[in-house]
Formats: C-alpha cells, structure tokens, sequence
C-alpha cells in the first residue's frame, strides 16, 4: 500500500511538472511571436539556444544561435511580417519539447511602392530545457503553403497588382 502511494505521489509530480513545462514552452512561443511582430532581434535572441538550427525553405540550414540572429536582422531591413502561429500538440521528452503548429503571415516588403505578400503553412517548433530550468527555441522547421497562383504578391490595398506591359 505505502509503495503504492509513493508511485501515485511521483506520477502526480510528474504530470504537474510536464504540465509546467507545455505552459513554459507555449510562453516562448508566444513571446517569440511578440519579438517577430515588432521586429525585435534582441528579443528573439533571448529565446533562442546557443546551437539552434533553422530549417528555412529552399535555403541551406542556418546554424547557430548568432546564424539566427542575422537571418532575422537581414529579413526585418527588407521585411516586416505579422506572424499569427496556431499552437498544436506539445510533447515533452526529458529535456526536449516539440510543438507543431500551423501559421499564417503576412509579409510587407519594404521599398518605394510596398508590396504585401500573404504566407502559411505548418511549422514545428523544438526546444531544449536549459540547465537554469527555462525553455528555448532549438529548432524551426516549416514549410509554406504555395500562394495563389494568379496573385503571389499584392499591393498594399491587398490586391493583386495589374500586370506591367
């Protein structure tokens, strides 16, 4: 009986903690989602691992945590993109998490006459405990969706420009 309730005891921590731990990881996602919409490169260092790797399409991995930085540095002087991610399932595995989610953005790329290009796709997110307790992002790996064929980019009025004779 007492090694029965000793067990019941443990599982209940554990779940507490895997519970603590999906609410950690969410917070990173959506502060890494604050950091994105203002363009915030510091911010989203604050969130990223020392070794993270980013899987971008269509581009070579970008590796390590000062790699990401500048993608994100090199995107924002010609991008500014609202990013809304849809949080899917969170698994915890020791000190790794993996969230998958779906997402949808909406790129305006700078320059004399501003073009808005729409952007979705799915995405998963993994991240690695630190040794202080704390979550980052370790991984991001996604893919998009193709735009639509007869308008790829649009103006700013969100309309597909008129074709250039």
């Amino acid at each position: 009986m007492f090694v029965g309730l000793i067990a019941m005891s443990l599982l209940s921590c554990k779940t507490k903690n895997a519970e603590g731990d999906i609410q950690s990881v969410d917070q990173v996602r959506i502060a890494f989602l604050n950091a994105f919409n203002t363009c915030d490169v510091q911010a989203i260092g604050s969130l990223v691992d020392a070794d993270a790797i980013w899987s971008v399409p269509g581009q070579p991995l970008v590796m390590g945590k000062d790699s990401v930085l500048a993608s994100y540095t090199a995107l924002f002087s010609a991008v500014h993109g609202k990013l809304d991610v849809k949080a899917g399932d969170i698994q915890i595995g020791g000190d790794w998490a993996i969230l998958t989610t779906t997402y949808t953005r909406i790129d305006t790329i700078l320059g004399a006459e501003p073009m808005i290009k729409q952007i979705s796709g799915d995405n998963t997110f993994a991240f690695k405990k630190q040794a202080d307790g704390s979550w980052k992002l370790a991984r991001d790996i996604w893919n998009e969706v193709a735009p639509k064929p007869n308008c790829p980019m649009m103006d700013a009025k969100m309309e597909c420009p008129k074709a250039k004779k």
